[in-house]
């Protein structure tokens, strides 16, 4: 190869076809190799798709500091006044919490020494205690006194799709209550700077930090900016701790960090805030033309004129009134039609019009300007990607599904949640779980832990005593089923095979095995003493099942005994 070969071949160079190369062989530099952006496309600083789009690289902080009030507040708008958007919001707690949200107890036995025994009468005696003070109609878990714990979960859920965010306290309640434990949300923009002061090192925009950048604290505004109702509240701060020196948690502030050294959150709808302003406003425009073209249902053309209609009508020229000339023409119209013959035809008729005029008649609520258009899919199919939900639970527009499609559509938006689940739903519910049981201990509440506090108050704090305790799993919606049939009997061969139990499969149904369990017992023992005997095997129940569709289909299956 020679100097002007560069893989071309020897005699591409030298008739100067390749791009580098001159007629006369000398090296020509490439026209995109410097100024262009190098070898990578994405850094074309010259094409017309890329020339413009330089943005600046600057910390996440620094970022999302400068947006924040307008995208929370646009975001929150749609929150208030888009069907789809509170759809989405909907969609999200519905998948994620449902109508209970129940804790199932799983303390590190191992780790705190204590037998398997013990952890079960530990789990029965603190899900019961738990559950009535967290689900009482009393609302003594809110601060508040409006939500259950469950509401507080979905609350949480919603403050996160709005603002990416969820801020709570905990708070030590007085007076006359079961625990004193009990929790406030707050909202998000109530977190800032005093004064409404510049970020330093140590603050961001409310976050105090320490020195490794770890959150010590929040300081939060009384009341939201510009309430008329609280002015003076308003421009006053609090500071919160995130724990107490003893360790107890005091402030809660949930966040899922996408770059290092985030302090506050940012919605996922907000890569979409404008892809949804434009479908909102497609499909008012959409709507409006639709119910213009349903409001007329014929139009009479005339032949005519201007000058020559309105002279006819009795206008002496065409500056007269159009709205009086078109009201004369109509009611020259009206009484022609109605004075002449009409054709009649197997009893339809048919009218004769006035000279010059014809009817033109108008399909009502033709078309609807594009309703259900491809740009209004496109448009939703981008927001529901964006919201990590699918297109058809977006929309609700299961026409064209399938039930293949249906479960993948389901498990898609599953996978998405079941993130947010861990993060938003069980950090918010076991944060206050932490500190009920904290007290529950600490005041003697639990037969279980008597023993174990008696020598040592402090107990609960010692080394990873806490986390021991208070570990846990919290059972939410459940996932629904497509097909009973197809989905229970896969239930059924997962723990036939070992690969799943029967409390994995129960939760998925929103469900406890061990009060599933105990109803069992229950219903059996009842069965004996009243003499019932029922046949629940499963291989009658698929037989059965089966024998029904066939039936249904048509077909018959002799030989089976109903």
């Amino acid at each position: 190869m020679t100097a002007f070969d560069d893989g071309f071949g020897e005699e591409t160079a030298r008739r100067g076809d390749h791009p580098g190369v001159s007629v006369s062989g000398a090296l020509m530099p490439r026209k995109n190799a410097a100024v262009g952006g190098g070898a990578f496309e994405g850094a074309d600083r010259l094409g017309r798709e890329l020339q413009t789009w330089a943005p600046p690289i600057k910390s996440a902080d620094q970022i999302i500091g400068k947006d924040k009030l307008i995208l929370d507040g646009r975001a929150l708008d749609l929150m208030r006044n888009n069907g789809p958007t509170v759809g989405a919001a909907n969609t999200q707690k519905d998948s994620i919490v449902g109508a209970q949200y129940r804790l199932n107890a799983n303390p590190a036995f191992r780790y705190l020494g204590l037998s398997e025994q013990w952890a079960d009468e530990f789990q029965m005696e603190v899900e019961e205690m738990f559950t009535l003070y967290a689900e009482s109609d009393a609302h003594w878990v809110d601060v508040e006194r409006k939500n259950t714990l469950t509401g507080m979960v979905r609350l949480a859920i919603g403050c996160f799709f709005a603002g990416g965010e969820a801020v709570a306290t905990m708070n030590w309640m007085k007076g006359r209550r079961p625990f004193r434990s009990a929790m406030q949300m707050i909202d998000a923009n109530r977190v800032c700077n005093p004064n409404d002061t510049q970020d330093t090192k140590f603050l961001r925009r409310g976050v105090v930090l320490d020195g490794d950048g770890a959150p010590l604290g929040l300081h939060i505004r009384r009341a939201m900016a510009n309430d008329n109702s609280r002015l003076n509240e308003s421009f006053s701060w609090d500071y919160w701790a995130i724990r107490k020196p003893w360790g107890r948690l005091q402030t809660l502030h949930l966040l899922e960090t996408t770059r290092p050294e985030q302090s506050r959150g940012v919605a996922d709808m907000v890569a979409a805030l404008k892809e949804t302003r434009m479908a909102k406003r497609f499909h008012e425009v959409a709507l409006a033309n639709a119910i213009v073209q349903a409001s007329f249902a014929a139009a009479i053309e005339s032949e005519l004129p201007p000058d020559m209609a309105f002279e006819m009508l009795g206008g002496t020229s065409a500056t007269d009134s159009r709205t009086a000339a078109s009201m004369s023409m109509l009611q020259a119209i009206s009484d022609y039609s109605r004075g002449s013959k009409n054709i009649e035809i197997d009893g339809t008729k048919i009218p004769y019009l006035f000279p010059g005029t014809k009817l033109k008649l108008t399909p009502t609520g033709g078309q609807g300007g594009g309703m259900g258009d491809k740009l209004e899919e496109s448009l939703n199919r981008y927001i529901s990607a964006t919201l990590g939900i699918s297109y058809e639970e977006y929309t609700h527009d299961y026409s064209q599904t399938n039930y293949s499609s249906l479960r993948a559509a389901t498990n898609k938006t599953l996978r998405s949640v079941q993130s947010k689940k861990r993060l938003i739903a069980d950090g918010t519910a076991n944060a206050f779980y932490q500190c009920w049981l904290e007290e529950a201990i600490t005041e003697g509440h639990l037969q279980t832990t008597r023993s174990l506090t008696n020598a040592n108050r402090n107990w609960f704090y010692d080394r990873l005593n806490k986390e021991a305790l208070c570990r846990a799993t919290w059972i939410g919606a459940t996932r629904g089923q497509v097909d009973e049939l197809k989905e229970t009997t896969a239930a059924i061969m997962r723990i036939a095979s070992g690969m799943s139990t029967y409390e994995i499969e129960c939760s998925k149904l929103g469900s406890d095995f061990r009060d599933i369990y105990a109803q069992w017992k229950r219903e059996k023992r009842m069965q004996e003493e009243m003499g019932l005997d029922f046949d629940l095997s499963v291989t009658r129940g698929l037989a059965l099942a089966e024998h029904a569709t066939d039936t249904n289909n048509g077909t018959s299956n002799d030989g089976f005994d109903d």
